[in-house]
């Protein structure tokens, strides 16, 4: 009996072994292969970190593009829905406030419901483009059409209908020296 635990007991230990000596091997890999999404596609400006690519940011000054409202707060460690229904009084109490914030109707669902993890980092075209006449206001860009700025500015773009809150609100900072921060 002896002899079966001490076998049992050095496979053990070498199947540790070789499975953490393993996997450390391809985590330190794969770090060197894709180091953007191994250290958080963290995105800079003038080399300070601002935020991540993939986790939704709170904005809501008027001259920066604003993302989906967030059930969490944008708080990254805790994501998640609101799971209300669309029958709830407290979903139309949301929507409403929500809603308040835009001047012209009819306003994109998306930007007055939450996303399913709260963090969700993009908008829809239409939802860029219905926002786009109050940013150009603000940063004088009225005579530039949204499709123009993302021609200029193809980054801020993941998908051809999906705009990246966060790489726009960088580019439209980097376009205008007057705007220090986000």
């Amino acid at each position: 009996m002896k002899k079966y635990l001490l076998e049992s007991l050095a496979l053990n230990l070498l199947c540790y072994a070789l499975i953490g000596v393993t996997l450390a091997f391809v985590l330190l890999v794969s770090g060197a292969l894709m180091p953007v999404r191994s250290s958080g596609s963290i995105l800079y400006l003038d080399g300070t970190p601002v935020g991540a690519e993939r986790i939704a940011q709170g904005f809501s000054q008027p001259e920066f593009l604003w993302p989906r409202p967030s059930a969490v707060d944008y708080d990254g460690a805790g994501s998640g829905g609101s799971h209300l229904s669309p029958a709830s009084p407290e979903f139309r109490q949301h929507a409403i406030l929500y809603l308040s914030a835009y001047e012209q109707e009819p306003v994109p669902v998306e930007l007055v419901t939450t996303s399913g993890s709260g963090l969700d980092p993009h908008i829809s075209l239409a939802a860029a483009r219905y926002q786009w006449p109050r940013i150009a206001a603000r940063r004088g860009l009225e005579n530039l059409a949204l499709e123009e700025y993302l021609e200029e500015n193809p980054e801020v773009l993941d998908d051809e209908d999906l705009v990246n809150v966060l790489k726009f609100n960088i580019s439209l900072i980097q376009n205008d020296a007057s705007t220090e921060s986000l």
